[in-house]
């Protein structure tokens, strides 16, 4: 198939074709005089307007180009700023309190949410081990499973002491506001470690250049994913044309909440590499909260400049915040869940650990017990 025809190549037809015609013409008859200054007038009406054309398609293109590249200042300017406001006041380190602060809080959405995060990595956690267990061991409850909580609502919905069963509820309702938080904090942290686990391997099945794995896996867990999309696939997989069109459509719009999803899971990563500890001890960085549009490239200029950053001649990370946070992170771990479930955070970061600014000493992380 031929590619349509521009203005500009329609013209070069018509000035070839009139070319060819002058030296057929006859100068010795007034008639051939007449034709060729009609043609040679039409040739320079021809070549004015191509002219024209060109300098206005010039025009037109430097505009364009002038236009991205205030847009792309625009956007760089905009993200120095952003930077520039996010690093304000993070050499004093966040404490205990600010932590039972952001367990207890409602997460919130949006950049200004975003920024607040975002400041709080760049502060990270700090407290003596004492003060983290006295702040924190009030709310390491341990919750009952619900067949225990339905037995003792039975107990006390038979006694006759109508004072004792008000004061029950009262306490149970307090008792279960504050263990929910804990189990809601212990459920993100593992749940950040499945979801690192999940992309740094997808990552590196990705780089290997083998595609069928990708089709595969997402195929069986679209299976996986609700009795109803399993019968779609069982009922309809063998089937041709229109009869299969109910299970391209679910498939279709699975594989799009995977890509997002996927999207999501590399955000999370790249905060991880950059602030370690940090992602865990707070819920917005769960990939499920929504981050806003300019997210990605700050991330990338954080990435790109935070290495070289500095706040009074002390760098922006070094390795005594990141020591910090992990050693806050064990220890709220150990207070809230138990040594085990804060062995095992440990040990996926010493498998895992995230990027250390260069020239960094090796260190461990986190405490191996708290004093």
């Amino acid at each position: 198939m031929s590619a349509p025809l521009t203005p500009n190549t329609i013209a070069h037809n018509t000035l070839d074709r009139l070319e060819r015609v002058l030296p057929l013409l006859d100068d010795n008859t007034l008639d051939g005089i007449a034709k060729r200054k009609r043609i040679e007038s039409r040739m320079q009406n021809i070549l004015g307007k191509m002219h024209e054309s060109n300098s206005d398609e010039e025009e037109a293109t430097l505009k364009r180009q002038k236009s991205k590249s205030s847009a792309v200042d625009k956007d760089a300017q905009d993200l120095r700023t952003r930077c520039q406001e996010l690093v304000q006041d993070t050499q004093t380190y966040l404490y205990a309190n600010d932590f039972v602060t952001v367990l207890t809080s409602n997460v919130e959405r949006g950049a200004k949410a975003e920024n607040a995060a975002l400041h709080r990595l760049l502060q990270g956690f700090s407290d003596d081990g004492k003060h983290w267990r006295a702040v924190l061991e009030p709310l390491a409850v341990s919750c009952d499973s619900w067949v225990d909580r339905c037995r003792k609502h039975r107990l006390n919905d038979v006694s006759l002491d109508e004072d004792k069963q008000l004061f029950y509820y009262e306490q149970t309702l307090q008792f279960q506001a504050t263990g929910a938080h804990v189990v809601r904090y212990v459920d993100h942290v593992i749940h950040i470690v499945e979801t690192l686990k999940f992309i740094k391997r997808w990552n590196l099945r990705e780089s290997k250049g083998v595609k069928k794995w990708k089709s595969d896996l997402i195929q069986s867990s679209f299976r996986a994913s609700s009795p109803q999309n399993k019968k779609l696939w069982t009922t309809l997989n063998k089937k041709q044309g229109e009869e299969r069109q109910a299970l391209k459509s679910a498939m279709k719009s699975f594989r799009s909440d995977h890509a997002r999803r996927i999207t999501t899971y590399n955000n999370l990563e790249s905060v991880y590499d950059m602030f370690g500890p940090g992602v865990f001890l707070d819920f917005f960085w769960a990939p499920e909260i929504p981050k806003s549009k300019a997210f990605r490239p700050l991330l990338e200029y954080l990435r790109k400049h935070m290495p070289t950053m500095t706040i009074d001649d002390n760098p922006l990370l070094s390795v005594y915040n990141y020591r910090c946070s992990a050693d806050s992170l064990y220890q709220i771990l150990k207070v809230l869940a138990g040594a085990d479930v804060a062995d095992f955070i440990q040990d996926f970061m010493k498998e895992n650990p995230p990027y250390l600014p260069k020239g960094s000493p090796d260190f461990t992380w986190g405490l191996d017990d708290v004093q």
